[in-house]
């Protein structure tokens, strides 16, 4: 039993925590990935028999305690790994115009991501080809630890779900029914599928819309009757490009304010959107796009300095707190 144990702690290392941390490091291509996955765990048992030998003349002591620290933090990394978004490098050209350009960054769960830029940065680009509409792209894609290109349509749809700008359907469909549709797209919906709906439904606070037409309820509800629709999908990744576009200023606002709360509890939403004060209020992140490239990327507060907007929407900006009832919130106003 106790070399069992020993030997199951330092094989859960290297051929499991060792592989992710990698992944994580060097991205999804084997060629990169093989050779740092066997050149860190070497480097790992190396390590682990120096302190070995400092530590104790015995080997228990230590392969328990890397059994023991390796299986939570293992399973840590599967849970990050199954609702992220992880790009690296990703360069797209429609023909010889060059849109994105080594575009690097990764979202986790409980994020949302805003993505701003001026118009022609690439950010319409980039939600198409993380949706897998511009399969020609270079570099890496990965969906909840898979990559873009071995996922087929049915897969993608399993692990993200997309809310347009807008929407203006055909046929009168009801709110419900637009919803079921999201629940499971190639079958008939049953009794799970059904409850499915209903729970996106009460959990976006528009329940007693449900027997109204899409086409007879406000632009605002609309879009929150499609992030329902993704919710009934089961997808933990949200993709929003320019969600409250067609919004007036309060919906715009309340729509928000939900996709937040989504995020709060583990979605991982990416949201692109041409209004700063969006990001300060409502965003964890920040990726700012220019020319096609990142301009920056990281926590919003950290990110989004008075200087960049500056730069970048060529007017005068001033950020500034903004003094609030829940405390000081950062936010932008045009003009020295």
């Amino acid at each position: 039993t106790s070399a069992s144990v020993a030997v199951s702690g330092m094989i859960g290392w290297v051929g499991l925590v060792i592989p992710h941390f990698c992944r994580m490091l060097f991205g999804y291509d084997y060629r990169r990935l093989i050779p740092a996955g066997a050149l860190f765990g070497a480097a790992f048992l190396l390590a682990v028999d120096d302190i070995a030998r400092l530590v104790t003349t015995g080997e228990l002591p230590l392969g328990i305690l890397t059994a023991f620290v390796g299986a939570p933090l293992f399973l840590y990394l599967i849970a990050v790994d199954a609702v992220s978004i992880d790009v690296r490098e990703l360069s797209f050209a429609y023909g010889r115009r060059q849109v994105l350009r080594n575009v690097t960054f990764r979202a986790e769960p409980g994020q949302l991501v805003a993505v701003l830029g001026p118009n022609g940065a690439g950010k319409s680009t980039l939600f198409r080809c993380i949706l897998g509409f511009l399969p020609r792209y270079r570099g890496e894609i990965a969906l909840c630890g898979h990559a873009l290109r071995s996922l087929d349509r049915r897969a993608l749809a399993r692990l993200a779900a997309y809310i347009p700008q807008t929407s203006a359907p055909v046929y009168n469909y009801t709110v419900r029914d637009t919803v079921l549709m999201g629940a499971d797209p190639f079958h008939a919906p049953g009794r799970r599928q059904q409850e499915t709906a209903d729970r996106a439904l009460e959990q976006l606070g528009i329940q007693d819309l449900w027997d109204r037409g899409v086409n007879e309820i406000s632009g605002g509800e609309r879009q929150l009757a499609l992030i329902a629709r993704a919710m009934a999908q089961q997808a933990r990744i949200l993709l929003m490009d320019e969600p409250t576009a067609s919004l007036d200023y309060g919906n715009q606002f309340r729509l928000l304010r939900q996709v937040r709360a989504l995020a709060d509890s583990g979605y991982t939403v990416l949201l692109s959107t041409h209004n700063p004060e969006h990001a300060f209020r409502f965003a964890t992140h920040a990726l700012v796009l220019q020319g096609g490239g990142v301009r920056a990327w990281g926590p919003v507060k950290e990110t989004l300095t008075e200087e960049l907007l500056r730069d970048m929407y060529r007017i005068p900006l001033t950020v500034a707190d903004i003094p609030l009832a829940g405390g000081p919130a950062k936010g932008c106003v045009y003009g020295e």
